[in-house]
């Protein structure tokens, strides 16, 4: 973590907000913000998943509904990739 105060914005405040969804991405925005890890096309990805109290990365439901709506809101994006942890078969 970084060694000083973090503030995350959540907005827009109206949208309801649960699960365990945001774990990864709020992670990940941390550590970029933080200078801990360089990704200068962040804001390029739908980042979805669940973190562990052991600092593991767990898969969430609902990813498909969530890609397809982020599909049809994102604008001038006719694709984007999605990092989402998942099971190994």
């Amino acid at each position: 973590m970084p060694g000083r105060r973090v503030i995350v914005n959540m907005a827009p405040a109206d949208l309801k907000k649960e699960g365990s969804a945001y774990d990864l991405p709020l992670a990940i925005g941390i550590l970029a913000a933080s200078g801990q890890i360089l990704c200068p096309d962040l804001d390029k990805y739908l980042i979805m998943g669940e973190l562990s109290l052991d600092g593991g990365v767990k898969p969430i439901k609902g990813v498909l509904p969530i890609a397809i709506e982020a599909g049809r809101t994102v604008t001038g994006a006719s694709s984007f990739p999605v990092i989402m942890p998942g099971k190994l078969q």
